[in-house]
């Protein structure tokens, strides 16, 4: 017989696969569906309005943290069922093609949106405005392609075209930034960025650069 919740493997434990319905990988997918979509539809409210006894303190300024940090420690050492309590990468699979579902049927829950403006920056208009000035054809700005949107793109030739600023730097936005290029490559675009300085600096010598390799499509 196998597991009720579907997960595919016998049932062990009366009609399930593991006495803790917790660790069948059906219901952690479940479980971590219903969290993801709570999140992005701002439902997740997590220990709102509880304030806990230890806020603000740490083990270094407290005696009591420090205690509770050891035990906490020493029984996660001690019991092998914590250690490698992780999603398997079919799991991680799953949840990840369920996020990029649900963003695609919602994007205005898509989480760089949200909490980005949606006017453009003074370095984007000025490349729109040599766009037009240079009589550049084809672009489109503020392009969606899937959950992601592009500067300005040229949808025919398939080129991304991105303005970076100063805050493409920072690790995390290189990190963004990288799903971000590799989704768009695998669906068959080229990718071209211009800094934001660069732009500023010497927005001529951008312009030149792009249709020297607009010339190549």
């Amino acid at each position: 017989m196998l597991c009720k919740h579907g997960c595919g493997k016998d049932a062990v434990y009366k009609d399930r696969c593991d006495k803790s319905s917790n660790k069948c990988p059906a219901i952690r997918i479940k479980n971590a569906e219903g969290l993801i979509r709570a999140r992005l539809e701002g439902r997740y409210k997590g220990n709102q309005g509880h304030r806990g006894w230890n806020k603000g303190l740490t083990k270094e300024t407290d005696e009591r943290v420090k205690r509770t940090a050891e035990k906490i420690s020493k029984f996660q050492k001690e019991n092998s069922t914590w250690k490698g309590r992780h999603h398997s990468e079919e799991t991680k699979k799953k949840l990840s093609e369920l996020r990029i579902k649900f963003l695609e049927e919602n994007p205005d829950k898509v989480p760089y949106l949200l909490n980005h403006s949606s006017k453009q920056s003074w370095p984007e208009k000025i490349f729109q405005n040599a766009l037009t000035e240079n009589d550049i054809k084809g672009w489109v700005p503020d392009f969606r392609c899937g959950i992601y949107e592009y500067d300005f793109a040229f949808p025919e030739l398939k080129i991304d075209l991105e303005i970076d600023r100063e805050t493409h730097q920072q690790e995390k936005v290189k990190k963004i930034d990288e799903r971000r290029d590799k989704w768009t490559k695998n669906n068959g675009w080229t990718i071209i960025r211009y800094s934001a300085k660069d732009v500023r600096k010497d927005i001529d010598r951008c312009i030149k650069s792009l249709q020297e390799k607009l010339t190549g499509y």
